[in-house]
């Protein structure tokens, strides 16, 4: 509530990150124009009421000016963006007013990780979202690459997000542009060894989805009310769509996506499901919390080692780096589960560094309707590892082996 000289200004609710559970967000570009398309799919976004925006660039034209704001950006998306976020990218249109310092005032981007808000990241519930800028260098050695390295190797997010403007792979004009081969010499290897899952871009306007290429998934969604491009398939084109305005929602429950491309008149032109492997691990996704000590059920000590067997009946010992304390319920509020535990590991086939997670479960941890036990995974009470315990009690169940 906005008030003043007694009188309320204004009124109105306002969405903010989730740490846990289902969500949805809408991803769409090129649409600031001012016309009745872009009118038209600002009320089809508001009408699929997303969690947030993410915007694929080229928010304002035609020169991205300041005076163009209020009526073709604050004005047409006013319901929606009054409640959630945007979160835009910076298109080459968006940049020839000031190198983009119109775009750059009118928006407050999280910049904690980049010191940038040309380019930034930020979290959403058991997803990381990276945002590029392809205006500026993200060849290997410049800074923007340095960062995208390190924030994608950083985060443990189940679902990982890159959005940028300039498509690497596309079937609309701009594919025999000459940044498309420098975004795939420069920038898709990035997202290739980091475990990127989608990539969203605009430029062409229309809508494109890719086959997996090398387990990157690439949508073009540049189809959000400026105007719309002929389109030439490529052998890498799953689905596309250019006859009309569009764009495209995205919904998350736990290890499924489902993406939707809704047309200009409410129809879907398509659903596409993406489900990733079912694992205890997917349930749970744990907030930031400071480093601390276990419950006093477990007494897992820095320096000590331990062994334990996978069902492969290879053996595994387990030296304990650090034991960070975190709680959170699964995305249901059926389980409190406590704790995280940065392990090196070593010994077996092969030798492994990497993360491995623990957790108490109350009540027992069911999964598929399926009750976990030990043979399916191991348990640990007291920092050693126990077998035919009771998970209701003073019992960790380990997760996964090294992320």
């Amino acid at each position: 509530m906005i008030s003043g000289n007694g009188a309320v200004l204004a009124n109105s609710s306002f969405k903010t990150n989730k740490q846990l559970g289902a969500f949805s967000f809408a991803a769409f570009g090129d649409a600031g124009g001012g016309t009745q398309a872009q009118k038209d799919i600002a009320s089809r976004v508001a009408a699929a009421s997303p969690d947030f925006i993410v915007m694929t660039g080229d928010v304002v034209y035609p020169s991205g000016a300041d005076a163009d704001y209020d009526s073709k950006y604050f004005n047409i998306y006013n319901d929606t963006i009054d409640n959630i976020c945007v979160f835009p990218s910076l298109g080459n249109h968006d940049i020839l007013t000031d190198n983009g310092q119109p775009y750059l005032d009118n928006f407050y981007l999280p910049n904690s990780s980049s010191g940038s808000e040309r380019y930034y990241s930020f979290d959403y519930s058991n997803a990381h979202f990276a945002v590029v800028d392809t205006n500026i260098n993200f060849s290997p050695g410049s800074a923007q690459h340095a960062w995208l390295d390190s924030d994608l190797a950083s985060t443990s997010k189940q679902w990982k997000f890159v959005f940028f403007h300039h498509p690497p792979y596309t079937i609309g004009p701009h594919n025999n542009d000459s940044i498309v081969a420098t975004l795939r010499s420069d920038l898709v290897p990035l997202l290739e060894s980091h475990g990127v899952d989608l990539v969203f871009s605009g430029h062409d306007h229309l809508y494109m989805r890719s086959e997996p290429i090398n387990n990157v998934t690439y949508i073009v969604t540049g189809a959000g009310g400026d105007s719309l491009y002929i389109a030439t398939p490529e052998n890498y084109t799953a689905a596309y769509l250019n006859s009309t305005f569009s764009f495209t929602n995205v919904a998350l429950q736990g290890s499924t996506l489902t993406l939707e491309q809704i047309r200009q008149d409410g129809t879907v032109f398509e659903t596409h499901t993406i489900t990733k492997p079912s694992s205890a691990a997917a349930l749970f996704q744990l907030p930031p919390a400071p480093t601390g000590r276990f419950p006093a059920a477990i007494a897992l000590n820095v320096g000590e080692t331990f062994t334990y067997a996978l069902v492969s009946g290879e053996t595994r010992n387990i030296t304990v780096n650090a034991v960070d304390y975190q709680q959170a319920t699964d995305p249901q509020g059926n389980y409190t589960v406590w704790s995280t535990v940065n392990l090196t590991v070593s010994g077996g086939v092969s030798a492994k560094n990497g993360r491995i997670a623990s957790a108490y479960f109350q009540p027992p941890l069911v999964l598929d309707g399926v009750r976990l036990h030990s043979s399916m995974t191991k348990y640990f009470c007291d920092g050693r590892q126990r077998t035919g315990v009771d998970c209701s009690k003073d019992a960790y169940l380990l997760i996964s082996d090294a992320a």
